[in-house]
């Protein structure tokens, strides 16, 4: 026994040696060979570094701003993308706008291999675009209480404002006010009708319906705003109809339904009762492929969004599934992407990427992927995330991020911000013999400027303060028979200034008035009446007293004036039959009180017919004369 046990012994010690000695992970495993190193577009305080190595292996960066280093990445963290041998690891915490060193180092059972030095130098100091939002408020902490979350992931809102979450791991649906006061709960762990089994997406439809991603039960399932069930579809594989880790739920205008099938590489399209309709998408990395996705969004057009994760993008598609376009890159700066995980797009269909591999920001694109803005970075304090997952947004333009490590929901509000300048329509200059009166209309409230003068150089201007759409000026003291030239300028109250193309008026002439008696009785005869010697005399000359004695009207008025006179006399020349108009301002019954062109035009009419020469429209002290002696 004691010759068995010992050659026994020995015999383990020697598998043993020939274990340390030969085994492929012992200290002669071939250290791995690191090769294409690469620094990605930096930002102001991160940055990707990617390379390659020929075996599987952990890797870090040691990286400062001299050789001597002094930082090092998450050591011995296995970071790939998707390969064993491809590796990213990013780099947090970094200085605007500053020259770094870096080295990769590669580590496979105990042999590292490290990469030549090389550098990268940050970006300048990130300034929020305009249209950066404004932190609102906050609600949420750990728990499983109202109110409470742990695992909080898909987020929506419905047409009165009420806020639903997703809450992953406690297994239910949250209901809050806009202000985050908690309102109604349902769900609990299980595979019956209400149960979940770590639901994610969630969505509320135009009637208020609610839809969630039941995950791991292979399911969605809808529900009234109260959390009534309703019905569900799915289950668990890879035909027509099946599921494996449905992530996400949107419907469109139709009521159709869109489900990111996750690792199906697929997004299905069903009616609205469930019924399988078609289907796109493969795993890959060419266009309509998915290497992996998350939160879907869909914008007012029923175009549908797909945060492509691993392939660092967003690739969107008609409601029928054909590719429209893509957009992103692996890194930190604006427009890339190290880790995706929701899309979700605003009601003017503005698209939001939410990052959350630490870089934790919103990114904000229009639709067709042109960078607009961000907000956000890593920490717990107000509009900081820590892994934030969720958006969604009301009609009050505010928008909710879920902060899921951060267990809360905060929420942010885009001011409208107004660049676009007020238009300027409706032109109509009414001139008189040395005044004009100008009218023109803004789109939006707005002050206004003429600037005026016989030349497109202007030299006059004129101003109104007061913010209005509809705008009158009257332009004072001009000369009779000349041409004027005024251009306007409109300011809206966020300061977009409009100025209109150069536009032009002529005065109009002095009337000749006559030295003697102008009025003929109709009928009468009179053999000197040819031979009536006619002269041009100044307006506020007297003419012969037989005319300005006992007025019935007691002012002189012209095109342009605005007066209770010019009200008497539109009624005096209706009165006669010389319609100043047939309808609307100026007709019977709705007099006004400005000289405008239908009065002269209808004062015209009355001069030549009472032979009241000459006849061009002005109401000056001759005209009142025979209007009294008519009298």
């Amino acid at each position: 026994m004691k010759i068995i046990q010992s050659t026994y012994f020995f015999t383990l010690n020697i598998l043993l040696l020939y274990s340390i000695l030969f085994s492929p992970s012992s200290v002669f495993a071939a250290a791995p060979v690191i090769s294409s190193v690469a620094a990605g577009t930096p930002g102001s305080a991160t940055i990707v570094v990617t390379f390659n190595v020929n075996q599987t292996a952990t890797s870090s960066i040691r990286f400062g701003t001299t050789t001597s280093y002094g930082s090092d990445s998450v050591p011995g963290a296995t970071n790939y993308l998707g390969y064993t041998t491809r590796h990213y690891v990013t780099l947090r915490g970094l200085t605007p706008s500053t020259t770094y060193h870096y080295q990769v180092l590669a580590n496979t059972s105990g042999q590292i291999s490290t990469s030549t030095d090389a550098i990268f130098t940050t970006a300048a100091p990130y300034i929020a675009a305009t249209g950066t939002p404004q932190y609102i408020l906050q609600w949420g902490s750990y728990g499983a209480g109202n109110g409470q979350f742990n695992g909080p992931i898909g987020i929506a809102v419905d047409s009165v404002g009420s806020v639903y979450v997703a809450d992953g791991t406690n297994n239910h649906i949250q209901k809050f006010t806009s202000d985050g006061t908690y309102i109604t709960q349902w769900g609990s762990l299980g595979t019956s009708n209400g149960q979940f089994n770590n639901p994610t997406g969630i969505f509320v439809d135009s009637s208020d319906n609610v839809y969630v991603a039941d995950q791991i039960n292979y399911r969605i399932q809808k529900f009234t705003s109260d959390g009534t069930y309703i019905m569900k579809f799915g289950s668990q594989g890879s035909g027509n109809g099946q599921f494996i880790y449905p992530t996400s739920v949107v419907v469109d205008s139709l009521g159709n339904i869109y489900v990111n099938d996750q690792q199906n590489y697929r997004i299905q399209k069903f009616t609205s009762d469930g019924t399988y309709v078609s289907q796109w998408g493969s795993q890959g990395n060419g266009n309509g492929q998915f290497s992996q996705s998350f939160l879907i969004g869909i914008d007012p057009l029923d175009n549908i969004y797909v945060d492509d994760l691993a392939n660092y993008r967003i690739l969107k598609f008609t409601s029928d599934g054909t590719y429209i376009t893509q957009w992103g890159s692996l890194g930190t700066g604006p427009g890339q992407f190290d880790h995706i995980d929701t899309v979700a797009v605003d009601n003017t269909g503005n698209v939001y990427a939410v990052n959350n591999n630490g870089d934790d920001r919103v990114q904000k694109f229009t639709s067709d992927g042109t960078y607009i803005t961000q907000w956000g970075s890593h920490g717990s304090g107000d509009g900081q995330f820590n892994f934030p997952m969720g958006a969604a947004f009301d009609s009050s333009n505010n928008v909710y991020i879920v902060d899921q490590v951060n267990y809360r929901i905060q929420k942010f509000h885009f001011s409208v911000i107004d660049t676009v300048a007020p238009s300027l329509t409706s032109f109509i200059s009414v001139p008189s013999e040395t005044s004009s009166n100008i009218t023109f209309n803004t789109n939006e409230s707005a002050t206004a400027t003429i600037s005026y003068g016989l030349t497109s150089l202007y030299g006059a201007t004129t101003s109104a303060d007061t913010l209005s759409t509809s705008h009158t000026f009257v332009l004072t003291t001009l000369s009779p028979s000349t041409a004027y030239h005024y251009q306007i300028t409109a300011t809206d109250t966020a300061g977009n200034v409009s100025t209109s193309s150069d536009q032009t008026f002529t005065t109009i002439a002095l009337p000749i008035v006559a030295t003697q008696s102008v009025y003929l009785p109709r009928g009468s005869s009179s053999s000197n009446s040819n031979s009536i010697p006619l002269s041009l005399r100044p307006l506020n000359e007297t003419v012969n007293s037989i005319y300005t004695t006992a007025h019935l009207f007691t002012q002189t008025l012209s095109l342009g004036i605005n007066d209770t006179e010019v009200k008497k006399l539109q009624k005096y020349l209706n009165l006669k039959g010389f319609i100043v108009s047939r309808v609307g301002p100026g007709s019977i019954g709705n007099e006004t009180a400005f000289f405008g062109s239908a009065t002269r035009a209808a004062l015209v009419r009355f001069q030549n017919a009472n032979r009241i020469y000459p006849a061009v429209g002005f109401f000056g002290p001759i005209t009142r004369g025979f209007i009294t002696k008519m009298k």
